[in-house]
């Protein structure tokens, strides 16, 4: 059975459950949650070492063919443009639509914690290299840096080249078999997932104040995501057909869209990534993690537009064009700041959003806590959609892609 046919079973027989024969507020449902944290943690738990030796294999690989420079270029311009991109249209399109004020309710809430570069700085750096492969998945960044470093020195020394490439390529294909097999078998841990979610939006009470907000912002998402994103995966990725992109990219789409994290997600584009998008190890091993942390499009569109809708509340009137662009280019800049926040990236931008703005408006984004955990989702399936369209342009440009057959698609 095809991995996103599961996947869709397990949403499917979730939604039914929750949303027909069980009760938000009864104390069953915390158990509920309980176990959709446990689903979360074993989707993630083969992401880390998988990056890391994948990322060992790809940098050593594309040393070795001297594409290195060339292909990273490649990918940071893409990690750059495509969420540049999101967060214009997203912009334009709240403008354009120009959906209704927001009620001023300012709900009690801690305030989020905001990265900064030294804070990054210092889980990258710690005083222990091999601590950051024992670590929790946010340390992700930390693990692909080493991978990096250890890839471009494996050269080095002749003698032990050829043993440690054979170390790195023999872990690297034994978590991604162990990684696969948690793939096959996810759909019973989103239908856990899906459970709690529904459970949590029916929790959630009357919407109908940020519903204007959330369709337009619903409806931008599906705009990049399924117009935009396939056109450049045509375009610039060797003229694929963008269905069968569109077709490969359902199943961490969906998980992205029910669990709301993006390395959840990203566990299984790495399993899809290689078999449905054909994507070699050369460049997926490093192309896919550093997307998944960086290229957070759907966490800055949505913060943007999110943001704008507040001052908008707030000020009673229509916000100039520079404190637009003011709000584009500051989500734009602070969505590189995430590659630790796998889950909850948009209210970490919009309190980081907020900060920076100052004026009075450091706690406004707390209006938007209600209907925060659709943001969230949506936020996560276009990060998710991102990272497969940055992996798959990637490969496409550098010649790394064996189409597969629609038959053997998983």
């Amino acid at each position: 059975m095809k991995i996103w046919i599961r996947y869709l079973l397990g949403v499917s027989a979730g939604v039914i459950l929750a949303a027909f024969f069980l009760d938000p507020t009864a104390v069953s449902s915390s158990a509920w949650h309980d176990m959709s944290a446990l689903a979360l943690r074993i989707g993630r738990y083969l992401l880390l070492p998988v990056a890391f030796f994948g990322t060992v294999v790809s940098v050593h690989d594309l040393k070795e063919h001297r594409k290195s420079l060339v292909t990273f270029t490649l990918l940071l311009a893409l990690v750059v443009a495509l969420p540049a991109l999101a967060v214009v249209i997203g912009a334009v399109a709240l403008l354009f639509f120009q959906p209704g004020v927001l009620p001023i309710i300012l709900e009690d809430a801690v305030l989020q914690e905001t990265p900064d570069v030294l804070s990054i700085l210092n889980t990258v750096f710690p005083e222990n290299a091999l601590s950051v492969l024992a670590g929790s998945g946010q340390y992700l960044l930390a693990a692909v840096v080493l991978g990096v470093l250890t890839g471009a020195a494996m050269s080095a020394d002749t003698r032990f080249a050829a043993l440690l490439e054979d170390i790195a390529d023999g872990l690297c294909r034994l978590f991604f078999r162990l990684n696969a097999a948690i793939v096959r078998l996810f759909g019973f841990g989103l239908f856990v997932i899906t459970v709690a979610t529904v459970l949590r939006f029916r929790s959630l009470g009357n919407l109908s104040f940020y519903a204007p907000m959330i369709l337009v912002i619903a409806v931008t998402a599906g705009v990049v995501t399924l117009g935009l994103y396939p056109l450049l995966v045509w375009s610039l990725g060797r003229k694929w057909n963008p269905l069968l992109w569109m077709y490969a990219m359902i199943a961490p789409g969906l998980s992205a869209l029910v669990s709301g994290d993006v390395f959840l997600a990203g566990s299984t584009l790495v399993y899809t990534g290689r078999h449905n998008i054909g994507v070699r190890r050369e460049v997926g091993g490093s192309a896919l993690p550093f997307a998944l942390m960086f290229a957070r499009a759907g966490s800055a569109m949505v913060s943007a537009m999110a943001f704008i809708m507040v001052l908008r509340s707030f000020s009673g009137l229509e916000i100039g064009m520079a404190s637009v662009f003011r709000v584009v280019i500051m989500s734009l800049g602070f969505s590189f700041l995430l590659p630790a926040v796998p889950a909850g990236g948009v209210l970490v931008l919009l309190s980081m959003l907020a900060s920076g703005y100052g004026q009075g408006f450091e706690d406004a984004y707390l209006i938007l806590r209600p209907a925060a955990p659709i943001l969230l989702s949506i936020a996560a399936y276009v990060d998710i959609m991102t990272s497969g369209a940055v992996m798959h342009i990637v490969a496409g440009r550098r010649k790394q892609r064996d189409l597969p057959d629609i038959p053997d698609m998983v």
